[in-house]
């Protein structure tokens, strides 16, 4: 009877460990399963490694390349590099939409930011970090709007301060015996004449001898040449003298 026990106590335990065999492997399997599930599409919305090697890059994005985190976070990109760190942004179906972000390093003007075309090699826009900006150049600016180039502007430009106009103002002395004479004065190239005048050049007893017949922009150029006639009215030689203001203005 102790024998029968005993036999039956020993299948028992056999059957038992085979069960728990079975059921490790099973579980092992299930767990190996379970790593090689992917928990997103790879098709939408997440970067990850491609399983073909794609030309100068590490990853890639598919689907509709968003990118993003949901731990409250921003997106940061580190560089140690003295002469600035760089973020690209391009186009292989259009070179000229290729762009570049360059934030400047200690070296080359701390903490300004570029938007520079890859094509060109030129900055389009520079902000400083204090809230300048310059545009079409990547020299950081020292005053709030600087702009290297042409402004056009299709509607009122308004301003509580001055406008401070690159000005030219010419003067050419002459002189003149009795009668009638005529004396021109031309702007510079770029520069329009916006007003002028002249008469005697001597403040003296000699003023009363000349007089201003004409004086305004010469109908030939107006908008680039003065006029002046004057008369002299004495038989002696008088010095004279025309001026202009010059505008650099389009």
């Amino acid at each position: 009877m102790k024998k029968i026990f005993i036999s039956t106590l020993c299948v028992l335990i056999f059957l038992s460990a085979s069960r728990a065999q079975k059921q490790a492997t099973g579980s092992r399997r299930d767990t190996s399963s379970s790593r090689q599930q992917v928990p997103y599409p790879l098709d939408t919305f997440y970067i990850h490694n491609q399983i073909e090697a794609q030309p100068n890059s590490n990853f890639n994005i598919t689907g509709t390349g968003i990118f993003g985190s949901n731990l409250n976070v921003p997106l940061i990109v580190r560089s140690s590099n003295e002469l600035g760190t760089d973020i690209s942004v391009t186009n292989t179906n259009n070179t000229n939409a290729n762009w570049r972000f360059h934030v400047s390093g200690a070296a080359t003007g701390p903490g300004s930011l570029s938007v520079i075309n890859m094509l060109t090699n030129r900055a389009a826009i520079t902000f400083s970090r204090n809230g300048f900006v310059k545009i079409n150049s990547i020299v950081q600016p020292d005053v709030a709007l600087d702009v290297n180039g042409d402004i056009e502007a299709s509607g009122n430009i308004h301003a509580s301060g001055n406008f401070l106009l690159g000005i030219q103002y010419l003067k050419q002395e002459s002189s003149m015996n009795q009668g009638y004479q005529m004396f021109t004065l031309n702007c510079p190239a770029g520069y329009q004449v916006i007003s002028g005048g002249g008469g005697n050049r001597d403040l003296n007893g000699t003023v009363k001898d000349i007089h201003v017949a004409f004086s305004g922009p010469d109908e030939d150029a107006p908008a680039t040449r003065w006029r002046l006639y004057l008369y002299n009215s004495s038989k002696s030689s008088r010095a004279v003298v025309i001026y202009c203001n010059c505008a650099k203005v389009k």
